[in-house]
């Protein structure tokens, strides 16, 4: 929903370069129709297989986005008692809620067995437990997933591989049988099995392979449902790569149908990335670099995983083409958002636009050098609204200090 008419970037019918003006940048835009696109791909891929569709809050969490997301059906993926919090109050149905998370503190787990939401995704034997012990003392049933970590190592970038026998995510296989074959309690029952392989991945194979791994834990007890994660990758690049979803159905989907009666996903990239871009104002040009006015604080993937997102001019002048470097602000030499960008020469003040940054750019933003974090827009046909205001220096330095 990002296209460009007349030598101008708009997202839907709206010129980006217009929306950057009145609300100043850096700055976070979204489009409502590419949400809706993409959540309505992942729900034809499962189709009529039963399951649930966990969007992934850690992804994006803007209330307004959340609202689109719950008004389509879908539930909510958490792995904090904050994103419980976020889910419930912004209306998604507790039934519809699961949360996962390798280090779930004792009153976050108190909160989701009260509020009754459908699983909690269980990381370690310790933590069963844990839970075990919560629940009689509220009084109150809890139905639980083991989480496997079944050494599975799809291609993706190292940092976002979770499934691998060195992460510190999930149970072994050998103690998952354990706990199966021994595990008991009046308060919590064992209903599924989760696994969650990694991110940024393309092929079906992976999810297969992790599947396989798990099959003969059906033959212990019965389960009502299995949560293959998320992980469906992004065409950061721009060069028409997708997900092999249709392989996806064909194996995967149809495979699992034979041992559970409810398949749950957790995409949140996937269904948020496209729809997001980051907005900044050209501040200084120099040698073949240009800096901007958005920050590895505000942007983190670069700086944090090596992750290129393409870089657009927002105004395209018909001018020189050349191959440039963009950095920001930051006092690190870290803060670069990619080298050797293909641009117009663009004119101090201009904007450009880094693209495909609707996940993981405003929820794992920060205040580092004392920056307030970006405004955020939700672009809807020919109308722009501000669905997150700036922050100021104020809120910045005195948040949560005693009088």
């Amino acid at each position: 929903m990002f296209v460009w008419r007349n030598g101008e970037l708009f997202c839907e019918n709206v010129k980006v370069s217009d929306i950057a003006k009145h609300f100043d940048t850096p700055l976070y835009v979204y489009s409502k129709a590419e949400i809706l696109k993409r959540i309505g791909q992942i729900k034809s891929v499962f189709g009529d297989t039963p399951h649930l569709i966990a969007y992934s809050l850690k992804a994006n969490n803007n209330p307004h986005i959340l609202r689109i997301i719950r008004e389509s059906g879908l539930g909510a993926d958490t792995v904090s008692g904050g994103e419980v919090k976020l889910a419930l109050e912004t209306g998604f149905l507790p039934s519809k809620v699961v949360f996962a998370g390798v280090g779930k503190r004792e009153d976050e787990i108190e909160l989701a067995i009260e509020r009754g939401i459908k699983l909690l995704n269980i990381e370690s034997e310790e933590e069963l437990n844990v839970v075990e012990n919560i629940a009689g003392r509220v009084r109150k049933k809890i139905h639980v997933a083991l989480r496997i970590n079944p050494d599975v190592s799809p291609k993706t970038i190292d940092k976002i591989a979770t499934a691998k026998k060195t992460s510190k995510f999930g149970i072994d296989l050998e103690k998952a049988e354990k706990i199966l074959k021994t595990f008991t309690s009046r308060w919590v029952t064992i209903t599924g099995l989760h696994v969650h392989i990694g991110s940024q991945i393309f092929e079906w194979e992976p999810y297969m392979e992790a599947v396989k791994k798990v099959e003969h834990l059906f033959s212990l007890r019965e389960f009502s449902t299995f949560d293959v994660g998320g992980g469906f990758g992004v065409d950061y690049e721009g060069i028409g790569r997708e997900f092999d979803f249709s392989g996806f159905k064909i194996n995967v989907l149809k495979y699992l149908k034979n041992y559970v009666e409810e398949v749950i996903t957790e995409p949140g990239r996937f269904i948020i990335a496209k729809a997001g871009i980051l907005v900044t104002k050209v501040l200084y040009r120099k040698r073949d670099f240009i800096i901007v006015d958005a920050g590895m604080n505000d942007f983190s993937r670069p700086a944090y995983y090596g992750a290129r997102h393409r870089i657009v001019n927002v105004v395209k002048r018909s001018g020189d083409i050349g191959m440039f470097s963009v950095g920001g602000p930051v006092c690190e030499s870290t803060d670069v958002f990619g080298r050797n960008f293909e641009l117009e020469l663009p004119e101090r003040g201009d904007f450009l636009a880094i693209m495909d940054t609707g996940a993981y750019g405003m929820t794992m933003a920060s205040n580092y050098n004392a920056r307030p974090r970006p405004a955020e827009v939700l672009c809807d046909g020919n109308r722009y609204t501000l669905i997150r205001k700036r922050e100021d220096l104020n809120e910045i330095l005195w948040r949560g200090i005693p009088d």
